[in-house]
């Protein structure tokens, strides 16, 4: 029988994956809906400290401008932009990826050296998924793209990971 913390990784984990499409396919005004429903399930089963949240928000942000970077210099695009350089459902997307950093990811938090290996390739086949559903495009070659974007994740996931680990390590709240 599983145990209610693995349960909960597990939710959030689906959560997160259901999220990804909802967001690629239905849209800014359906993203945020989507949104709102997880964080309330966050904040009623899954967060364990009160730092959860700045984390949420700074992963956020951060991709909002990480985002916004790789459009700029012209890594990818998008047809419909709503939030800056970037559609709003990306927004919302990094919001439900950050929910997973002390969840379904928190097993990385042992492991830093496979971060960058793990986060550049996840990305990437993020991406890959994202452009093969129609949500972005790519610049450049599809490889090369690719590449940008898993080396961009190389360097910036081992940093999420530490911080996450850094910023929920204290005392646990009920």
């Amino acid at each position: 029988m599983l145990t209610q913390e693995l349960t909960n990784k597990v939710i959030n984990g689906v959560l997160f994956q259901l999220g990804w499409f909802i967001c690629l396919l239905a849209g800014d005004i359906v993203a945020l809906i989507f949104l709102i429903f997880v964080l309330c399930i966050h904040q009623r089963y899954l967060v364990k400290n009160k730092n959860e949240w700045t984390l949420i928000l700074a992963v956020s942000v951060f991709g909002l401008l990480l985002d916004s970077v790789l459009t700029v210099v012209g890594i990818f695009q998008f047809e419909n932009v709503s939030a800056g350089y970037i559609p709003i459902w990306l927004v919302c997307l990094w919001c439900l990826f950050a929910t997973t950093l002390c969840h379904s990811m928190q097993w990385l938090h042992g492991y830093i050296k496979w971060t960058p290996l793990v986060g550049g390739l996840a990305a990437a086949c993020s991406y890959f998924g994202g452009y093969r559903l129609g949500a972005v495009e790519f610049s450049n070659s599809l490889l090369l793209s690719l590449f940008y974007i898993g080396f961009a994740w190389m360097l910036v996931f081992p940093i999420m990971i530490v911080y996450a680990r850094k910023l929920t390590s204290d005392k646990v709240i009920k």
